[in-house]
């Protein structure tokens, strides 16, 4: 049985804001309920204590009983099997808009017992269920939907377990500041890179090509056999390729009062986001400018993450 969001679930599981980490499942903070089973399950013993009384049967009281007992021993393991787990926010991973986002929660056991079949889920979201063995920790991905770009906080995390026999469920609440970064979609077909040539005294754009040797990288299997560095091979090293510049007298830089005037500002970062992946896919360095924030020309991954982070917080304030 799940509680309604609002102002009765705020109040009942004192969920005010996001907690302090590592959130720890104390008595205060679990609650059990009986599932459709445990409902089935205890009208059956009912029914089974009115015929024992009816008939005045011994064994049917003992069964009875001890069918109650039952129900109370896994009531009482149910509950502590969550008892005592901590939860706390973990490594981030950023997205693309459109995509789930893939929000990291630590859970650790601090006793000397398996913890089986705990689920962690967001509400209305699919979650992940797994056994915890004793005294360990485990980095879940949990998934929701994006709808916007920036940053997607985890919200409200329910905790749950059905163990050991599926007729209580118990769950407890944690507000957690996890998050995940969410970039711009990137633009469908969008128009080729806006090259500019470079104005005189300004160092030329620098791609890939065949003129002056950069140095060496990993080999790929799409590189040719020419530009392996079979020396480097020949003592020892493991397979290494030439890489080579080329001056292509181009500068690339992305800039989003250059876009027209007609589209909206998500269909400008949407854009840029395109430009983005696409400069980096060719090896260009490339230059981003926004209203109020620019990122010099560069390339590689650490410039592809900084170009796509300013996109997705643009117009919001940077944390």
């Amino acid at each position: 049985m799940l509680m309604a969001d609002g102002f009765l679930a705020r109040w009942l599981f004192r969920l005010s804001g996001y907690e302090t980490e590592p959130v720890q499942l104390r008595q205060r903070r679990i609650f059990v309920l009986p599932t459709r089973v445990g409902l089935a399950y205890a009208v059956t013993v009912l029914l089974a204590l009115v015929g024992a009384m009816n008939y005045a049967l011994s064994l049917a009281y003992l069964l009875t009983f001890l069918l109650a007992g039952l129900g109370m021993v896994a009531m009482l393991h149910c509950f502590r099997n969550l008892f005592g787990l901590s939860l706390r926010s973990g490594h981030e991973d950023a997205v693309f808009l459109g995509e789930p986002a893939r929000l990291r929660v630590v859970v650790r056991n601090p006793a000397n017992r398996v913890r089986p079949a705990v689920t962690l889920h967001f509400a209305d979201e699919p979650g992940q269920t797994l056994d915890l063995a004793a005294e360990s920790e485990y980095e879940l991905v949990l998934q929701c939907t994006t709808r916007r770009r920036g940053w997607c906080q985890a919200g409200r995390i329910t905790i749950e377990t059905r163990y050991p026999l599926g007729l209580v469920r118990a769950w407890g609440y944690a507000m957690l500041p996890a998050r995940c970064l969410v970039y711009p979609r990137p633009e469908q077909s969008a128009p080729p890179l806006p090259w500019r040539t470079t104005s005189v005294g300004t160092a030329p754009a620098r791609v890939e090509g065949d003129e002056d040797f950069a140095g060496l990288r990993r080999f790929q299997a799409a590189d040719s056999p020419r530009r392996v560095a079979w020396k480097q091979v020949a003592r020892g090293s493991p397979l290494l390729t030439k890489s080579f510049d080329a001056a292509a007298g181009l500068d690339c830089v992305l800039d989003y009062a250059d876009l027209p005037a007609q589209m909206d500002a998500e269909q400008r970062l949407s854009r840029l986001a395109r430009w983005v992946l696409d400069a980096e896919a060719m090896g260009a360095e490339y230059a981003l400018s926004l209203p109020g924030d620019s990122i010099s020309r560069g390339r590689g991954r650490l410039q592809l993450e900084r170009c796509l982070r300013a996109l997705a917080l643009f117009g919001e304030a940077v944390t």
